[in-house]
């Protein structure tokens, strides 16, 4: 009996796995039509190059600075004739010509420069602004703004850039920590003056 349990478990067949059914394809998708245009010559022409910026000769950035702010750098003693020599003003002895790059003790002195001249200009001049530089209305911060890209860096009025928001951005980020719109403004101020827009043509 034994015996015979053994075999018919032996003689047992384990089922198969059921094989699923092959997926219906999916329909072929429409056909792109072509229309022929033509052929055309190419353009063998050289590319036309822009003219490269350049930068500001010290003379021209200090005189602008001065008109537009109505002050001197230094006051009595102007400071940019005193950084003369490091800032690459020609002697006609050692140097015989102006060094126009845009190297970092050019970036220092202008950006010392734009400080002390924005913190003269926005405390003695009341006409600075459009809007009165104390008001929290978004309105006006942004007309605000724009003039006074305008008056430092020429760009019309009421165009829409982006770097208008990023001014924005700086004058909300000063303002929410130091709690100071005027500081605000004088940063505001300093990155206009230090931006390529205003010493480079």
């Amino acid at each position: 009996m034994i015996w015979w349990m053994i075999a018919c478990i032996g003689t047992e067949k384990t089922p198969e796995p059921s094989i699923p059914e092959p997926e219906a394809e999916p329909e072929s998708l429409p056909a792109v039509e072509e229309e022929e245009i033509g052929n055309v010559d190419l353009d063998t022409s050289s590319s036309t190059q822009g003219r490269k910026k350049k930068r500001m000769s010290v003379a021209q950035v200090r005189d602008s600075m001065e008109r537009i702010t109505e002050t001197t750098w230094g006051n009595n003693t102007s400071k940019w004739d005193s950084y003369a020599d490091s800032l690459g003003v020609p002697d006609y002895q050692q140097r015989m010509s102006p060094d126009l790059s845009p190297s970092v003790i050019f970036q220092k002195f202008l950006n010392d420069a734009a400080a002390e001249s924005c913190a003269e200009w926005l405390e003695a001049s009341t006409d600075v602004f459009l809007h009165d530089p104390l008001s929290s209305e978004l309105s006006d911060i942004q007309q605000n703004i724009d003039l006074l890209r305008w008056r430092i860096q020429g760009h019309a009025q009421g165009s829409s850039v982006p770097i208008l928001h990023d001014y924005l951005d700086l004058y909300q980020s000063v303002w929410v920590r130091t709690d100071d719109p005027m500081t605000a403004w004088h940063t505001v101020c300093v990155g206009m003056f230090t931006h390529p827009d205003f010493w480079m043509y």
